[in-house]
This record gives C-alpha cells, structure tokens and sequence, in this order.
C-alpha cells in the first residue's frame, strides 16, 4: 500500500494513493500468458482518487456531514462510513462521560449500515458475507485521526 503522509501539497494524511504499485484496489496474482507465468493485478474497484478512501487509522479532516471511505485490505473493498453525528473525547472517556470541557476534544461519528456489502466491482464481492455488524468509527474533528474503532 502507498499512502499519503500530508507533506505533498493537497494531500491527506492516511489518503491511498496505490497498491501493488497501481492507482487502483487489485490482487496481485500469477497467471499463463501462453508463453510463461507471469504477474498481473486484478482490478478490484474503482480507483483510490476517484473514491478519495483512506487507510481507516487516519481519515478525511473536518468532514462533518460527509461519508467517509475506508478501504479494508483484508477483503479488497470499500467501505462508506455515512456520518452520524458530533461527540467529545475526554480523559475519562467518551460523550455523555465528559463533564471537563476544559479536556474534551471534538469526535465525529460514522457508522456504516448494518450488513453493508461490497460492491459488484470489488474482488470480495462472491464472498459469503452473513455478519448482521455494524463498523462505527469515532475521530479526531480535526486531524483526521481514529480515536475509536467499534462494531454493534
């Protein structure tokens, strides 16, 4: 995975910008060309640009009221995280547990649709996906930065 780290001008820390060397989800796999093995990637979606993803530990700054992209490697797909609302992160927790406002740090919440599936272009697409879960992230207003990661 190649992945902004926000020094380039216009760039988002954490934004995906390749893999496997190529603007675009793929699975590097080897195969007969007639002749001999060769490498190619197999495109699993649209490109990292076009969907503006990023890496899940850091994500889109001050995006309140956007839907925030994720790309999960594991399954080579996208996932949207819609936004749900405005929090705090305190020394003694989360939310309604922070009665310091002097300590508490804005959040914003995201959460995904229970049981979302990947798209047709994804190469997760033919898996058997069962899980009723919901993915919630919570992070930084700010920076971007992840500050919880949970599932319901």
């Amino acid at each position: 995975m190649e992945i902004y780290t926000g020094k380039k001008e216009g760039t988002f820390p954490g934004q995906i910008v390749a893999q496997n060397g190529v603007g675009y989800p793929n699975i590097h796999q080897i195969v007969y060309n007639g002749d001999a093995l060769v490498y190619t990637n197999l495109a699993c979606g649209n490109s990292f640009a076009s969907e503006f993803a990023f890496d899940g530990s850091q994500n889109q700054p001050n995006s309140t009221n956007l839907t925030s992209v994720n790309y999960d490697t594991r399954t080579n797909s996208y996932a949207s995280l819609p936004y749900k609302g405005d929090s705090v992160i305190c020394t003694t927790g989360f939310g309604s547990n922070c009665t310091d406002t002097y300590t508490s740090l804005p959040t914003i919440q995201k959460e995904t649709a229970a049981g979302q599936a990947p798209k047709v272009t994804s190469c997760a697409y033919n898996m058997p996906f069962t899980s009723g879960q919901n993915a919630q992230s919570s992070f930084d207003q700010a920076s971007g930065f992840t500050v919880e990661y949970a599932g319901s």
